[in-house]
């Protein structure tokens, strides 16, 4: 992800040879007041106060790509993407995001069900993903000069990878959540077929809107993240992704 840089700053700490305490939490893990059933950028950034106020000098975290399926952590669908369902959802947060949008998506009475207990993820990565859809259409449409520009120069500054993650996120979305492209349609098993089949589609436009809206939720998650990352540097905490 451009210009991120998330974790693995903690090397030059360790070696200087001193001891220090850290707190290793997987994000999803990390709940707090307002989420949506997940722990999140927002939550990341308190469990970051935390350790600056008790003096803990590392947040170690487990992986935060996306997952499609049994959610695990270690079984990315991407090297690249980072998860949907670890953002904060809010309009400060996400850019064009109407709040009576998410509201609706979201009521207070299943919301107060998604909080209890283990996380469903089953349950809220589609709903932060129909949310974060949504917020996409109004950004089409509504969305500053400034920010329409940014989201473009990271669309460029990552045309490398993105195009292809967001056909296959597309294709994974058509085939009901399934990303085991095997068992897709021959059309649909290799980049250069799928881009003809997306060429070529009768409904070309609508599919190129959901495949940008993939590409938005990954310049959501690339703004939220580095403001992680900056909240961490100011607060003089290590941020650190799993070591093997």
């Amino acid at each position: 992800m451009a210009n991120l840089k998330f974790g693995l700053t903690a090397a030059s700490l360790f070696a200087q040879n001193k001891r220090v305490a850290g707190l290793l939490a997987p994000v999803f893990a990390l709940r707090r007041d307002g989420d949506l059933g997940i722990g999140d950028t927002m939550a990341v950034c308190e469990a970051i106060d935390f350790c600056a106020r008790n003096g803990f000098a590392v947040l170690q975290t487990l992986p935060i790509h996306e997952t499609v399926g049994d959610h695990s952590p270690y079984n990315p669908i991407s090297s690249r993407a980072l998860s949907p369902a670890l953002l904060t959802i809010s309009e400060h947060t996400v850019p064009g995001l109407q709040q009576a949008d998410a509201d609706a998506a979201a009521p207070a009475d299943w919301l107060e069900r998604l909080r209890e207990g283990n996380v469903k993820f089953a349950s809220v990565q589609p709903l932060k993903i129909q949310i974060l859809m949504a917020a996409h259409r109004e950004f089409q449409r509504t969305g500053s000069a400034q920010l329409q520009q940014e989201f473009a120069r990271f669309m460029a500054d990552n045309n490398d990878w993105l195009p292809a993650y967001t056909l296959f996120r597309l294709l994974v979305r058509l085939y009901e959540g399934n990303p085991d492209w095997t068992e897709w349609r021959p059309a649909h098993q290799s980049p250069a077929r799928a881009e003809a089949w997306f060429a070529s589609h009768h409904d070309q436009a609508w599919l190129a809107k959901e495949r940008e809206g993939f590409a938005y939720i990954q310049w959501v998650a690339w703004r939220q993240w580095r403001h992680v990352r900056a909240h961490a540097d100011a607060a003089s905490v290590m941020l650190m992704g799993e070591m093997s």
